[in-house]
């Protein structure tokens, strides 16, 4: 338990030290943006700078990558532990209140799309049904949104109908998630966190506010 309190409390510190690098760079980003536009700089340093900045970007991608493998991860530990929890009386089964946050689990439908070369004629029976012009599709001016297809069938099964044409039933699958409600806000908890002794710091991460 105490371990799991001390991961809870550097992730909150990790988010409110990541939020600080962000703000106290982004005066940098403006000041060299200004630069910039006023041509202060010579082709070197604008080859300096765009390969500074490329190499930064490709830090915060793979962190960010690195974040939402972990909470897909962590979602789907969740739905899979509240469905357990809740199998015998999924009638009686609430959101999960936490000290943090509150979570609502949701599951939705995931579907294999046809593809235009191996499967064309249900990519075409796809594409007529969404009133797409083929055309559009053929010159990749328009390209298929696949969480937007994934809610559309989610949507439909839910009202009973039959998936869109194309779509086979047994290429789908069951994907989870989690929607979430503050109950805290970070950046306040980051800075009580840092004023309160260890016990009260315990409590705070792990008894719900009253007033949430």
């Amino acid at each position: 338990m105490k371990k799991n309190i001390a991961q809870l409390k550097a992730a909150v510190e990790s988010y409110a030290e990541l939020k600080k690098l962000y703000l106290s760079k982004y005066a940098l980003l403006s000041d060299i943006r200004d630069s910039a536009k006023s041509n202060a700089y010579s082709l070197e340093d604008l080859v300096n700078i765009i390969y500074i900045f490329r190499e930064i970007s490709r830090i915060a991608d793979d962190m960010r990558k690195e974040c939402d493998g972990l909470g897909h991860l962590l979602e789907n530990l969740c739905c899979a532990t509240y469905v357990l929890k809740n199998e015998n009386s999924p009638e009686s089964s609430e959101p999960i209140r936490a000290s943090l946050a509150t979570g609502t689990p949701k599951l939705t439908l995931g579907v294999k799309l046809p593809r235009p070369n191996s499967d064309p004629e249900n990519f075409k029976k796809l594409i007529d049904y969404l009133d797409i012009n083929y055309k559009a599709i053929e010159t990749k001016a328009v390209k298929l949104y696949w969480p937007g297809l994934c809610k559309l069938a989610s949507e439909l099964a839910e009202q009973g109908k039959p998936l869109p044409p194309g779509i086979n039933p047994d290429d789908t699958y069951p994907t989870y998630g989690v929607n979430i409600m503050s109950r805290q806000d970070l950046d306040e908890l980051a800075r009580e966190l840092k004023e309160r002794s260890a016990e009260e710091c315990d409590k705070l991460l792990t008894e719900r506010p009253k007033t949430r």
